[in-house]
């Protein structure tokens, strides 16, 4: 069951510190503007830790605040997901091709390198290990290209080179 709140008395100022100002302090995971007659959650993407704020905190990088949240240590991004500050819900930001994440926390997704490819979205740790010179499962790389690590496709020999294969 939701928790309900009632204030008695109507603020005066946006952080009341005692009665003769009236109004009650505003509630974790919430913030009450001046003249505010019933606390406000802070929405998806922000926090409020501490009592009596008119406003709430962008969420920290590598976690995620849904509405009302009060501690973002308590929502660590998932695995095969990133969270840059301001994220809203745990699979906001999954990791993009070519990338993966294989740990909790991270503000940011890793890519793939050298042997590795990435095709899925939201992975965990690469989707297979490839051999140089060659591209996605074990596609080989063909003349006139060339297949540098965490290659989705080969690359078309640039201008004053040749690539016989790699």
């Amino acid at each position: 069951m939701k928790d309900i709140i009632v204030l008695v008395n109507k603020a005066t100022v946006s952080k009341p510190t005692d009665e003769s100002q009236g109004g009650n302090l505003c509630p974790t995971g919430h913030y009450c503007q001046q003249g505010t007659d019933n606390p406000l959650p802070c929405e998806a993407g922000t926090f409020q830790l501490n009592q009596g704020e008119s406003s709430c905190d962008v969420c920290t990088s590598g976690y995620y605040c849904t509405s009302n949240t009060t501690d973002p240590t308590n929502y660590i991004c998932p695995i095969g997901h990133y969270c840059p500050a301001g994220t809203a819900y745990s699979t906001q930001y999954p990791c993009p091709k070519g990338t993966f994440s294989s740990t909790t926390g991270l503000n940011n997704s890793i890519s793939c390198i050298a042997g590795q490819y990435c095709q899925g979205v939201g992975l965990s740790q690469p989707d297979h290990y490839c051999s140089a010179g060659s591209f996605k499962e074990i596609a080989a790389c063909t003349k006139g290209h060339y297949c540098p690590g965490n290659s989705t496709e080969p690359q078309l020999c640039p201008g004053g080179k040749y690539c016989a294969t790699w």
